[in-house]
């Protein structure tokens, strides 16, 4: 017919299903199916690009909302000028680390940081090259958290950049084989400023200069400046860098309450969770640079003496018959801390104890001395309880904050001699009375773990002071007691994925299983070396990782899961295999799995739409 309309078509299928329904019953079923399936595609890919363009409004809403609470308190802060400092802090950052030389970056690095580089350039030069990355661009800066507790502000920041890194040799500057594979990659870098430090004009830390007077640092031996003595680490005065986290192993934190920690800011208002987390990652750091020595003194300044004596015997080699060593020294190395997360405090007499859960990975090296020690490529996945100990009654050194491996009396740096006391004043560092030392190092599974973890449950925590959150949006408080991250990071989520898939088999994984796995660890930008790892701790029996308490959690976690491959677009075939597989576990048909990624689909998209409607009411208002 004329005029573009479909008239002739219509008369065309009603004359075929009168006169001859063996042709038009048929055409008419095919026709029907094509257009639902065209209009559900259709459907299907509208709200997948909707839902797309909700989560970039839901990271820009949370980043608004951030920075103005900042703000509020802070009236000098720029977003523009902090971006550009934290830009500079990563070039010189990752300068230093092509160059195996931190003192570009000591002035703006806590302990934790310099103790983990420190030793990783240690490990690097035995090995005989050091990391050169090549065309380094940093693609975006965005925050991505800004919380305040007690006596710091933490300032989260998501970097995306790309580079090519390769592995230089000391001796002869060719390449060698074991760098990671070029491309962009993501980074959390999280900075503390102590609550109500003011934004000035001055160039500070990262810029090389003292915040406080503004003279070039120069560094004494107590970490001050020189011109004007300002600790310049303390977050006093400017933002410190305390932690670098892969995009896999970051989550945002919830304001939650642990059990002990108020009742010990009422004696302690000083006591902070970000300092004694630096802490502990100074002794993690310390201890590995003992296993990798063969000897105790890197950890005898901060680690109690029973327990200096109890590891140093395990850090002998293996002996003969004669008493002579026996084949080589095994231990970990290569390690990486996947998180750091504090369950609470033990208020008790004469000590108090702080329990922080270490998650890490490493492989496995032998130690012949005086050969360098040889990697292998057994993996380990681990999950360890720090018990640190304290004087009941001692008090966090305010100015000292966020300088966990120098001297609390004069300030100096600790050193790796064989005494428990400060080289330069005297103190003894490792009895409890200056500060928290290390009492415990206990895997999660073992029995006294639990025990002090069910000790620390049954505390009755007073109702605390609710801490200040700066970026509420998408931030609810959790209740007394409940860990910060409920839901894991996606690099724990994976390793359970593994745990859910290897568990009961004894021949290994078959091809579509490992292809699964594959697929997850790609979504959630996890490297193939890490996946190694998992797999092969997990065939081994050394896969440590957190699981569900019950099928309940279980959903939640696989529902996390399946909202992370959403995110990145449509669930894929493998990915969808691996899902049913975990579901299999928790007794969850494929019918109830599908009914899980249908909800985790709806509630994606309406957050994304709820997004953007809040995204554009703003605009309309400026």
């Amino acid at each position: 017919g004329g005029g573009g309309n479909n008239s002739g078509l219509v008369y065309l299928i009603i004359w075929l299903l009168v006169d001859h329904p063996a042709i038009g019953i048929p055409t008419v079923i095919v026709i029907g199916i094509g257009y639902y399936f065209t209009h559900t595609s259709v459907k299907g890919y509208v709200r997948g690009q909707r839902t797309q363009r909700g989560l970039v409004a839901i990271d820009a809403n949370r980043e608004a909302e951030a920075i103005a609470a900042l703000q509020q308190r802070d009236t000098e802060f720029s977003v523009d000028r902090f971006y550009a400092r934290v830009q500079t802090a990563f070039v010189k950052v990752q300068d230093a680390w092509c160059k195996q030389n931190l003192t570009p970056v000591r002035p703006f690095v806590s302990d934790g940081v310099h103790e983990r580089f420190s030793l990783q350039f240690s490990e690097q030069k035995e090995e005989g090259y050091h990391d050169q990355m090549d065309d380094l661009a940093i693609n975006s800066v965005q925050m991505a958290q800004l919380t305040s507790e007690s006596v710091f502000d933490a300032a989260t920041v998501r970097i995306d950049a790309t580079s090519t890194d390769r592995h230089i040799s000391l001796a002869d500057g060719h390449d060698m084989p074991g760098a990671d594979a070029p491309g962009p990659f993501a980074e959390y870098w999280t900075f503390l400023r102590r609550r109500g430090a003011k934004t000035t004009d001055k160039d500070g830390l990262i810029e090389g200069n003292c915040p406080n007077c503004g003279a070039a640092i120069e560094l004494n031996a107590g970490a001050q400046c020189s011109s004007c003595h300002a600790l310049l680490r303390s977050g006093q005065y400017d933002w410190v860098l305390v932690e670098i986290s892969q995009e896999s192993e970051w989550r945002p934190e919830y304001p939650h309450a642990l059990p002990g920690v108020a009742e010990l800011q009422l004696n302690d208002p000083d006591f902070d969770i970000a300092d004694l987390e630096d802490r502990v990652s100074v002794m993690f750091w310390r201890k590995c640079r003992a296993d990798r020595l063969g000897k105790i003194d890197p950890l005898r300044k901060v680690a109690t003496a029973n327990f200096c004596d109890f590891y140093s015997k395990l850090l002998l080699p293996t002996s003969g018959p004669d008493g002579a060593p026996h084949g080589p020294r095994s231990f970990w190395g290569d390690c990486a801390v996947g998180g750091l997360e504090t369950h609470g405090v033990i208020r008790g007499e004469p000590m108090d104890r702080a329990l922080v859960e270490v998650r890490w990975s490493g492989l496995m090296f032998q130690a012949s001395p005086p050969k360098t020690p040889v990697r292998s490529t057994y993996g380990n996945v681990a999950r360890h309880l720090y018990v640190l100990v304290r004087t009941a009654g001692v008090k966090t050194n305010a100015g000292g904050g966020i300088s966990s491996a120098h001297c609390p009396n004069c300030g100096a740096p600790i050193s790796d001699d064989s005494s428990d006391a400060c080289r330069f004043c005297g103190t003894v560092l490792n009895d409890g009375t200056r500060g928290w030392v290390l009492e415990q190092i206990l895997p999660m599974t073992d029995a006294k773990a639990r025990d002090l973890l069910m000790k620390l449950a049954m505390q009755t925590p007073p109702v605390p002071a609710t801490p200040a959150t700066l970026g509420a949006a998408g931030m609810v408080a959790t209740p007394v007691g409940v860990p910060a991250k409920v839901i894991p990071e996606p690099v724990t989520l994976l390793a359970w994925a593994v745990q859910s898939v290897t568990s009961g088999s004894s021949s290994g994984l078959d091809a579509s299983e490992m292809q699964m796995l594959q697929a997850v660890a790609q979504r959630c930008n996890i490297s193939s070396e890490q996946l190694r790892r998992m797999l092969d701790a997990a065939q081994n029996g050394r896969l440590a990782t957190r699981e569900p308490m019950d099928a309940q959690q279980a959903e939640q976690w696989l529902g996390e899961m399946m909202t992370a491959a959403l995110a990145g677009g449509d669930v894929t075939g493998e990915e969808l295999r691996l899902f049913n597989s975990i579901g299999t576990r928790y007794r969850l048909s494929a019918y109830d799995v599908g009914m899980l990624l249908k909800r985790q689909k709806n509630s994606l998209y309406n957050n994304a739409v709820e997004a953007l409607r809040y995204r554009k009411l703003q605009a309309s208002q400026t």
